[in-house]
């Protein structure tokens, strides 16, 4: 018996070794050729690609074509597993691999219809863009063709292959970016829902107008922003010519040599975008005839999106333009499939989809499509509940060519080759700042926004009249060799009150930016190193504006309870510093969330506040706004008949919330509540959440510091607090006294 026991394990042991050999083999097989040669066939002529000690690809190419296919190989080499994913995403094809579990999410990507305006702008592009496109598939491609037995170990584990790419993948890709970034499509129709039930003063409140004085990136009456010396620079390359030039959540900003220890300018970008494994970002090395580039590109698009060459470099931030509008539509009484544009009855378009099942029956998704877009009821938490019929309009919907945009940023060497590069990009609106090796910098507003009729853009549009257009490329705000010798954003308001156009009710709120600037603002000299510490900056100004607002009843439960003692004393002397190991921030954020809770969830309803604090931003300018405005008929408690609470009552009850909540978390020991405990950071995979494969494919969870009001981001939902999602998904700092360096 007892030999048979240890045979058994004997076996046992040898097939969990094989089967660790094998799980090794297959990963280190699917590992990028790094060295050696590779022999393609449809190249022109040679390229070589280095890797440096960071794994990161040099391309040096004789010519474009052989560039972006190199591009296209090199990425697949690395991410073919995420370029699959995104691939089908996009088009609506993840159930075909994971069964009925993501029909919905096909259902939601075939209605907004990425792959529909994918192929309709494919054809309108220019064709230096197509060329593009087509080299930079070939090489993924060609990838795919020559590796069958090598693809990473997703594809082994879901038992399918990648197909090829088409060159309108990349544009389809490149508008999920902008739906990522666009906002308002959690905003609006519950703004509107709120407003029916609440009154439209008090949605308002919740969703309106951002307060006059938070600081703003540029500031004029004016639609054209320092155009002046623009204008000036183009008569003169004019002069010399004989022609005329033509035509994303984040830190950024820009300092001149003026205030720079180098005596040039310097830059600092960092994107703040969910944080995933793979990384949504694919750091490469461009160089050919005319390129010589580096910096940031999107797994499945051509180009260098943030980056630098040897004369310029440039950072990009989400504008947070309000870049969709929900139509609700006026159907006909006689024929439903009839409905009011403009004043003119339209007939909507039917298009059937089929959606591919594993396991499973095929899905037939019908689609109505009207001038304003597709009706969203089907997909949409609240459309859903409605009876009317609503309409998606966004700016993802028009035709831009991206790809010739940024083909040329890669390429630029002046302020006026910069404007004219980014005059092309168009989805999502963007925040660009920029510096050059000749001691400027600048900031330019580039993306269609949107025109419309009047209306309170916060809300639904009942009005079945159409968007005007959008705001001119030359009156978006810009700004060139500001006076004060540095230019800052960070998703705040773009342009001060007198600016003639609507671009958002969407902003951040206003910490982040003034934390920037008042570091800016300092007199000193900055380096690089500088600019390091400044990215990793956890001081936040909405607690220091807070805190003073609710320390008082916090003094009260201390003379009281020794629990509340212990937590007035950490919160007394926390000068704002969300760092990871502070026992302060792990309090504040806790009674911030309790405090929303208490404070909005009666009058909005549990369903739709979940929904409100979804977009967390509205939370932290609503919180301001209530206490700079005293708008504290909110504190009311209206589920008590007869009793009027106060701002004190709902300060009161949320420490006595927060204390329960961090002891049945962390215990009664004071000392262990670290802010990092509670939040951490998981870079999660795509097929993550299955526990065994978690393991394996996720990296974390890892203690983090930061919040939704510092530098150095560190978001997380209010639904579920307090596991981050989403912080700086790339650092990148650029000295001009050392171009082509970062």
């Amino acid at each position: 018996m007892k030999k048979m026991i240890a045979a058994f394990i004997i076996l046992v042991f040898a097939l969990v070794v094989v089967t660790m050999v094998v799980s090794y083999y297959k990963f280190r097989k699917s590992l990028p050729k790094t060295t050696g040669e590779i022999k393609v066939e449809g190249l022109r002529e040679n390229v070589e690609i280095y890797r440096d000690d960071n794994g990161v690809p040099h391309i040096y190419a004789q010519n474009d074509d052989d560039l972006y296919f190199s591009l296209g190989f090199a990425i697949a080499q690395d991410r073919l597993w995420q370029l699959e994913l995104v691939r089908r995403l996009v088009n609506g094809r993840l159930s075909e691999i994971l069964g009925d579990t993501t029909v919905s999410v096909d259902e939601f990507f075939l209605t907004i219809g990425f792959k529909r305006i994918a192929g309709e702008i494919y054809v309108q592009l220019s064709e230096e863009s197509k060329a593009v496109a087509r080299a930079y598939t070939q090489g993924i491609n060609h990838f795919i063709d020559t590796h069958g037995d090598k693809y990473p170990v997703e594809f082994m584990l879901l038992n399918f292959e990648p197909e090829p790419w088409r060159p309108e993948d990349c544009i389809a890709v490149s508008r999920l970016m902008a739906w990522e970034l666009s906002l308002a499509w959690y905003v609006e129709l519950l703004a509107g829902k709120l407003a029916d039930k609440l009154g439209r003063t008090r949605a308002n409140e919740l969703f309106g107008d951002y307060w006059s004085d938070w600081p703003n990136i540029v500031n004029s009456k004016l639609g054209r922003f320092d155009l002046d010396p623009i204008r000036k620079l183009q008569e003169q390359i004019a002069g010399l010519t004989g022609s005329t030039l033509s035509g994303q959540g984040s830190n950024n900003w820009v300092i001149s040599g003026a205030k720079s220890a180098s005596g040039k300018p310097i830059l600092a970008n960092d994107p703040h975008l969910v944080l995933a494994n793979p990384s949504r970002w694919y750091m490469v090395h461009l160089n050919a005839p005319g390129i010589n580039a580096a910096g940031f590109a999107i797994p499945g698009t051509p180009a260098i999106v943030i980056g630098f060459n040897q004369r310029i470099s440039w950072g990009i931030t989400n504008v947070m333009n309000d870049d969709v509008d929900f139509f609700v539509v006026r159907t006909n009484r006689y024929d439903s499939t009839k409905y009011l544009a403009n004043g003119t009855w339209e007939k909507m378009t039917a298009i059937i989809e089929t959606i591919p099942v594993k396991g499973g029956e095929p899905k037939r998704v019908a689609i109505h499509l009207t001038k304003f877009g597709p009706i969203v009821n089907a997909i949409h938490p609240v459309g859903k509940k409605m009876e009317e019929r609503v309409a998606l309009r966004w700016t993802g919907q028009e035709f831009s060519d991206d790809i010739r945009a940024f083909y040329h940023l890669n390429r630029s060497g002046s302020w006026l080759e910069f404007r004219e590069s980014v005059r092309g990009f168009k989805a999502p609106g963007a925040n660009f700042v920029y510096e050059d090796v000749d001691g400027n910098i600048g900031y330019q507003c580039s993306g269609y926004i949107p025109i419309r009729a009047s209306r309170s853009a916060a809300f639904p549009d009942r009005s079945g009249r159409d968007w005007r257009g959008f705001i001119p490329f030359e009156e978006l705000p810009s700004s060139y060799n500001p006076t004060r010798a540095f230019l800052a954003t960070a998703n705040n308001r773009v342009a001060s009150t007198g600016y003639p156009y609507y671009i958002s009710h969407l902003w951040e709120p206003p910490s982040r930016i003034m934390r920037i600037r008042e570091l800016l603002e300092r007199d000193k000299a900055f380096s690089v190193d500088d600019f390091k510490a400044m990215q990793m900056d956890v001081r936040s100004p909405f607690a220091e504006f807070l805190l003073p607002h609710i320390l008082p009843e916090l003094k009260i439960l201390a003379d009281r309870a020794e629990n509340f003692r212990r937590m007035y004393q950490f919160m007394q002397g926390w000068e704002m510093q969300v760092r990871g190991e502070s026992v302060a921030a792990a309090i504040f954020h806790t009674f911030f969330s309790n405090f929303l809770r208490n404070t909005f969830a009666d009058e909005l309803g549990e369903d739709d506040f979940e929904e409100y604090v979804r977009f967390a931003a509205l939370s932290y300018r609503t919180v301001r706004k209530v206490y700079e405005r005293r708008l504290f008929h909110w504190f009311d408690d209206v589920n008590t008949e007869g009793n009027t609470e106060t701002e004190e009552n709902s300060v009161l009850r949320s420490w006595q919330d927060t204390a329960h909540e961090l002891e049945s978390k962390l215990g009664i020991d004071q000392i262990k509540w670290r802010w990092d405990l509670i939040h951490r950071v998981t870079f999660k995979h795509f097929m993550g959440k299955q526990p065994m494969i978690g393991r394996l494919l996720n990296v974390g969870p890892l203690p983090m510091g930061g919040g939704h009001t510092t530098i150095n981001n560190g978001n997380y939902s209010l639904k579920d607090p307090y596991d981050c999602m989403v912080g700086p998904s790339m650092r990148m700092i650029v000295d001009m006294a050392q171009p082509g360096r970062a």
